[in-house]
């Protein structure tokens, strides 16, 4: 970590040479953090976390053998986020905020933190598995970031986060167990196309001001929807609100109440196991498209 600051902080070196060589050193970490686990330690993780894992905040005790990688690739995050920080005194002399971070197929049996901190240029998390806690609350991704097919076995935090990136934001095939999205706000398009949400969602007060899709998302308990503002059209085309096994035995409920839809919203094929309020949403450019839409379970003003 301090080879690559010193290589920031010497004024005698070419602007150009300070950050290619500062970025050689960032993807040196990153690969370690992506080295793979044997398959016996993969295992074992597996072992201790799943999606089905009732007790998400419980800490996981991991054999022996495996804690002290833990505490490596722990350090080597905790020191990303020092230096990704919005507001810390470590930034303030080198910030690593405008390198790429290439975090894809990793494997995070340790608390990923990266809240409050602005990533300027792309980073990777595609494929990745989230065996405890995540948190991104209000941190801030200027380029592309991608989540697609990632795994979130524990509790996941992107409370406040914002996304002005280039391209989309991808959660494509993304499982979650428990995820908070409260308050986000994404500037570009937004892929949650093919989701799994598993104990629970929340999207309460967020704002997508480009295309969303969910497309062909199944959301397993219920997801929160209310107060968020929907600028750009999106999409619900397929998507599966409970299932019919499970809609009697778990209290899960939709709620899209005082939601905002300025563009097209589609709902062609949807399925409603759940409880599904609409109370005073508002659709602006057209009606809600409801074609093949299926309700099982009660509904609270349907606007159709």
């Amino acid at each position: 970590f301090g080879l690559a600051d010193e290589w920031l902080t010497d004024n005698l070196i070419e602007k150009s040479t300070q950050l290619e060589e500062s970025q050689t050193i960032v993807n040196n970490l990153c690969a370690y953090i992506r080295t793979p686990l044997s398959a016996e330690e993969k295992r074992k993780i597996l072992e201790y976390s799943s999606l089905d894992n009732l007790y998400i905040t419980k800490k996981i005790n991991f054999p022996d053998t495996l804690k002290e990688e833990q505490g490596i690739r722990r350090t080597i995050m905790k020191e990303i986020k020092e230096r990704t920080m919005i507001y810390s005194s470590i930034t303030r002399r080198t910030s690593w905020s405008d390198f790429y971070f290439d975090f894809s197929d990793s494997i995070f049996f340790y608390d990923v933190d990266l809240s409050m901190c602005k990533f300027n240029d792309r980073i990777l998390f595609s494929n990745s598995l989230f065996a405890e806690k995540s948190i991104f609350n209000h941190t801030e991704f200027l380029n592309s970031a991608d989540f697609s097919n990632a795994t979130f076995n524990n509790i996941a935090m992107f409370r406040g986060a914002s996304y002005k990136g280039i391209g989309s934001l991808k959660f494509e095939g993304a499982q979650f167990n428990w995820v908070d999205f409260t308050g986000v706000e994404i500037e570009s398009i937004a892929d949650f196309s093919q989701t799994t949400f598993g104990r629970g969602a929340n999207f309460k007060g967020s704002i997508f001001h480009e295309y969303a899709s969910f497309s062909r998302t199944v959301i397993k308990n219920g997801i929160d929807f209310s107060r968020a503002a929907f600028c750009g059209g999106v999409s619900f085309w397929r998507a599966m609100f409970g299932d019919n096994e499970n809609s009697a035995s778990i209290l899960g409920k939709i709620d899209f109440s005082n939601t905002t839809f300025i563009e097209e919203t589609d709902f062609s094929g949807a399925e409603f196991y759940y409880p599904t309020n609409f109370s005073s949403a508002s659709f602006y450019e057209s009606d809600p498209i409801f074609k093949n839409a299926s309700f099982l379970g009660s509904t609270k003003h349907l606007p159709i």
